[in-house]
């Protein structure tokens, strides 16, 4: 695999020791993240990045497995930070992390391609424009509830089996962004082809660029892919681009950097995750906004223990990103797709984004779903119920209507927008007529 762009070298050194899946060498010099080209047996290139040293000794990290490494094989230590290369226009394709195509789904009409720099920058705060457009992703239940902005980055907060992946290409499909680019980190590699082939399919794939590392990739592999990704996506929209970013996930993200944090000596901290996992997220997720030639809206899904049991990586995440989707495992349970918890999701742009008509909406709806939650019981036993409950209680299955939405099926934002206004207005005038 060849990672890196060719460039020359600053300096060139020899393997003494491999341990761990990671390498040990000695170059006279090196310089934290630097870039190394590592040469097999069979005169092969392994790719790997410096993530430590002890004077002349740096440990490397590689991007493949160690197989035909020998001790005294040749290091390379290359002047510029890692690139990669990607098709001139990757839509269609399926990448690895390395940027070598593993599918396209249409033929090339030529062959050239462009390096991009797989750790940039963010852009600086003052440089970023407002967010003041909504991206319309034809799902009610996000629409309205929790709108996103252009150039906003959400987190997609979801215990297994609340249908992520399908709303992920549900999503992709029908969001109105110029390109899609999304990464599937740490999946397992039949769930890939099944996202490519089945959720996203060939309409989705057609505007996508899918970057992918299976799980049995090495962790710095896995680590990078949501950065071919971001990297990808910043290429486009130097273009002047509307770009979607889907990162599935960032949980398996982390996980990924932990390892190589672990294997270069950190010690874990909170949960067992490395104070370099908590230093380089923020990098990340600043990465993607609005910028004066285009734009980057990121949603990037996080695996939850479950709503009781606390989780360190989800609080940093929550903290970091622009707002959060809450899927629900009860509501996957009752059958509501999606699982959108519409009490517990939150969008910090909803009051920008949203008519104000639509804002108070969705705040009584929400109220209603809290009473729902809290005091249903109370009714059941036969106790005394607020005109307020009862109001809920009696509009409880044109709400669950409201928010699920048959896959395939799309919104338009007018039609989302009308048809909550009525429910909120059919709450007042239960509430109005039981207070009588």
């Amino acid at each position: 695999m060849q990672l890196a762009v060719p460039m020359p070298t600053i300096a060139q050194g020899t393997v003494i020791k491999a341990h761990a899946g990671l390498l040990y060498a000695r170059l006279p010099i090196s310089y934290m993240l630097a870039g190394c080209e590592i040469e097999r047996f069979d005169g092969s290139i392994l790719c790997g990045q410096v993530i430590g040293f002890n004077g002349d000794i740096v440990t490397i990290a590689p991007f493949g497995t160690l197989e035909g490494i020998t001790p005294g094989s040749k290091v390379f230590c290359i002047t510029k930070p890692l690139q990669i290369r990607i098709p001139a226009n990757p839509a269609g394709c399926v990448l690895d992390p390395a940027g070598a195509i593993l599918h396209e789904n249409r033929p090339r009409s030529n062959s050239r391609s462009h390096a991009v720099n797989l750790m940039q920058p963010a852009p600086a705060p003052m440089e970023r424009q407002g967010i003041q457009e909504q991206l319309v992703t034809g799902i009610r239940a996000i629409d309205t509830f929790c709108p996103l902005g252009i150039g906003q980055r959400l987190g997609l907060f979801a215990e297994p089996g609340c249908g992520k992946s399908t709303l992920l290409g549900s999503i992709a499909r029908q969001t109105n962004a110029n390109v899609i680019v999304i990464a599937l980190v740490g999946e397992r590699g039949r769930e890939i082809q099944e996202f490519i082939y089945d959720t996203l399919g060939e309409s989705g794939l057609r505007k996508s660029t899918v970057v992918v590392a299976p799980s049995n990739a090495p962790a710095l592999y896995r680590q990078y892919a949501a950065y071919t990704a971001t990297a990808i996506a910043e290429y486009y929209r130097n273009q002047g681009k509307q770009v979607l970013l889907l990162v599935d996930s960032l949980t398996r993200t982390a996980r990924a950097l932990r390892e190589v944090n672990l294997a270069a000596g950190e010690l874990p901290v909170r949960q067992g995750y490395t104070p370099g996992v908590y230093a380089e997220l923020p990098r990340l997720v600043e990465r993607p906004g609005v910028t004066g030639s285009g734009s980057i809206t990121a949603v990037y899904t996080v695996l939850t223990n479950g709503k009781n049991q606390s989780d360190a990586l989800t609080e940093e995440l929550i903290s970091l990103l622009d707002g959060h989707i809450q899927l629900s495992a009860e509501r996957a349970q009752q059958g509501i797709y999606p699982a959108l918890d519409p009490v517990t999701s939150l969008s910090r742009l909803a009051t920008r984004l949203l008519p104000d008509a639509v804002n108070m909406a969705t705040s009584k709806i929400r109220k209603a779903l809290l009473m729902l939650q809290n005091d249903k019981d109370l009714a059941q036993f036969g106790g005394t119920i607020s005109a307020e409950l009862n109001a809920a209680l009696r509009m409880e299955n044109k709400i669950i209507t409201y928010c699920s939405q048959a896959t395939g099926y799309v919104a338009s934002l007018q039609e989302s927008h009308t048809e909550i206004i009525k429910l909120a207005e059919g709450l007042d005038q239960l509430i109005t007529a039981s207070s009588q």
